[in-house]
């Protein structure tokens, strides 16, 4: 067999390659192939590698959550009723009006701290009968109770309705009871 000058710089150019990627696999990977192909390893072993731990982001932060409504709602009313309470307190105080003016606000000034009185009342004792939360909102002989529940029985709103009876003297006609989650 004859060997052509093609097949001669082939092989050539094919055993310098070899050398070159010998060359380059033990200078920079010669403590695994001493260790690995001169028999002192063992394959099925893993081998442990220090990996720098990168801390984790901080997350994103939370969004604020939705305003709760009974605390809202209390919040207004109070607003509400000390902006009616200093109103009706200047018109008792102001020695320009006439007495009947003065006698009036004397008296939208004691009904209006008499149903506040009497809403806070029914609200402590609806809690204390097992619900979550609770308003209650009268006006004149009217009263709107809005209870922290998915829904109520027929029992739990005649239980509500018999508070406000008893704490707001209003007619059971006039209460209205919801549930709000």
């Amino acid at each position: 067999m004859v060997i052509g000058r093609d097949s001669l710089v082939r092989l050539t150019i094919f055993l310098a390659v070899v050398a070159l990627l010998i060359w380059y696999v033990s200078g920079h990977h010669g403590p695994f192939l001493r260790r690995y192909l001169g028999g002192e390893g063992d394959w099925g072993r893993t081998e442990q590698v220090a990996v720098p731990v990168v801390p984790a982001p901080d997350p994103p932060p939370a969004p604020d959550p939705p305003p709760d409504f009974f605390v809202e709602f209390r919040f207004e009313r109070e607003r509400v009723r000390s902006q009616q309470a200093e109103h009706l307190r200047e018109l008792m105080e102001n020695a320009k009006i006439d007495d009947t003016t003065r006698r009036e606000a004397a008296v939208g000034w004691l009904t209006l701290t008499e149903r506040m009185g009497q809403e806070v009342d029914a609200e402590n004792l609806i809690r204390a009968r097992g619900f979550a939360d609770a308003l209650v909102v009268l006006k004149d002989d009217a009263a709107t109770v809005i209870v922290r529940a998915n829904q109520l029985t027929p029992l739990e709103v005649a239980r509500i309705a018999d508070i406000v009876i008893r704490t707001a003297g209003v007619r059971p006609e006039n209460i209205s009871v919801q549930a709000r989650p």
